[in-house]
């Protein structure tokens, strides 16, 4: 596949996922929107409670990961059987999650709260919300599993069009239960949290019709899930247990950032909510390049074509960096239109403005490790190294030196700067790792055993692999 051919089918899988994040951070833009101007409290208290719709994104994301290697490499070799179990699979794995963390979130609103904020207006709003929007969790991870095991495969529009429709009934509901308009109650914060519920069913109803009707061989009757197969149970673990670990580890450390910046106040947890909302959709390309480079490394060590891995990963990196530049530009020049929306105190909006110029410099660092991390050595098979990295740039430098610089009542863009501090120091490391092709060498050796049945001798000059006895 030549340069042309292969950035024109990248792109083609790249928009769809991009807009279907756009969508769905939107929807989290006009919740900002409307608390912010209903009152800052309001907001706050669902930017702190959200922290935990976080944590199970990373999970859900790690159990999608995990599906889209496998499948996808099936997928290379069109084996539909095997992506079908491995759809079972790791549906009962999300539903199991799901459960769990409504009863922790139902039961135990009051203490999540209190460990990011001891502001009590904070506390008592975010209650009240994250009692309602539990009930969203169980539709959110099976919606989200489904639609990571449809991207394996390439199917990526669906995700986007559901987004779109979810999106008008979210922003019709949320401005009716707030504000109480058109003749329904105002619920203030509560209203976000039931339109967040009735969102999240609808789009896991949609998606169940669509399966049924545009991919039956994927449906299975609900007895089915009682069985599996123990054969992929090793290797989906294998693959995704680092993966799991790393994102949920992850989840709670970006909690514990939380936490960080509400030892400095309600104003600047106000700004923290903005900058992360903004983020959120004018990097939707960034994250969706990292969606899909998994797919491509993955679907092509299906194929076992391991010299093309190594020009798409090479051919990747420089998307990353275009990816970057552009998204920050877009931070740097969009931000004061951005706070010009937001109904908020000056000191807020000032706070806010310092936290978007840092991300407007660190979204470059985002762009290129992130998706080289997440994309082509999750893609590769090289979690491991992934989940170890993480682990020492977050827990040893990142929130340790921010804590203490809240702790020394630091201006809060400091901490902000430290807190985002990794995204630029892990570039040189995941460069180095991932053009060194060390774990694609590995994974090679991996792929053949099982074909061959034999060990295997590698020269990683040429890529070359040669059974031995």
């Amino acid at each position: 596949m030549n340069r042309k051919t292969f950035y024109i089918w990248v792109i083609g899988l790249l928009i769809p996922i991009a807009f279907q994040n756009v969508i769905t951070y939107s929807s989290g833009l006009a919740d900002n929107l409307m608390l912010g101007s209903y009152n800052e409290y309001s907001m706050g208290a669902v930017s702190v409670a959200n922290q935990i719709q976080y944590l199970i994104q990373m999970v859900i994301l790690a159990i999608g990961e995990g599906a889209v290697i496998l499948c996808s490499r099936f997928w290379g070799t069109k084996n539909y059987g095997q992506i079908k179990t491995v759809f079972r699979f790791v549906l009962k794995l999300s539903f199991v999650f799901s459960v769990f963390i409504f009863g922790v979130t139902f039961f135990f609103a009051r203490t999540i709260m209190g460990f990011f904020t001891t502001e009590d207006m904070i506390i008592q709003e975010g209650i009240r919300y994250l009692q309602i929007v539990s009930f969203s969790y169980f539709f959110y991870c099976i919606s989200n599993t489904i639609l990571a095991v449809l991207r394996s495969i390439e199917v990526v529009n669906i995700g986007f069009m559901i987004s779109l429709f979810s999106l008008s009934i979210d922003v019709t509901l949320n401005y009716a239960f707030i504000f109480g308009k058109w003749g329904f109650p105002e619920m203030g914060v509560a209203g976000a949290a039931v339109t967040t519920v009735l969102g999240k069913m609808i789009e896991l109803g949609l998606l169940i019709v669509y399966l049924r009707h545009r991919h039956p061989n994927l449906c299975f009757k609900l007895k089915e899930l009682m069985t599996g197969n123990r054969q992929l149970m090793k290797p989906y673990f294998t693959k995704t247990y680092p993966i799991l670990i790393g994102n949920s580890v992850w989840g709670i450390a970006l909690a514990s950032q939380t936490a960080i910046i509400g030892m400095m106040g309600v104003q600047t947890i106000s700004a923290n909510s903005i900058g992360t909302t903004v983020f959120q959709i004018l990097t939707v390309f960034i994250y969706a390049a990292a969606s899909v480079s998994n797919v491509v490394t993955s679907k092509t060590i299906g194929q076992k074509d391991y010299h093309l891995v190594k020009i798409y990963a090479r051919r990747l990196q420089v998307l990353y960096l275009l990816l970057g530049v552009i998204t920050g530009l877009a931070i740097f020049c969009s931000r004061f239109v951005i706070l010009d929306f937001y109904q908020i105190s000056s000191m807020s909006a000032k706070i806010a403005n310092q936290f978007l110029l840092v991300l407007s410099v660190t979204s470059i660092g985002t762009a290129f490790q992130m998706a080289c991390s997440t994309g082509i050595l999750r893609g590769g098979g090289d979690t491991r190294f992934v989940l170890i990295t993480d682990l020492f740039f977050m827990w040893v430098i990142v929130l340790p030196l921010s804590f203490l610089l809240a702790r020394a009542s630091a201006a809060p863009w400091l901490v902000y700067c430290c807190l985002k501090s990794d995204q630029l120091l892990k570039i040189p490391v995941f460069a180095w790792r991932v053009n060194r092709f060390k774990w694609l060498n590995n994974e090679a050796r991996q792929e053949v055993k099982v074909a061959l049945g034999s060990s295997i001798s590698v020269n990683e000059g040429e890529g070359f692999y040669e059974k031995t006895k």
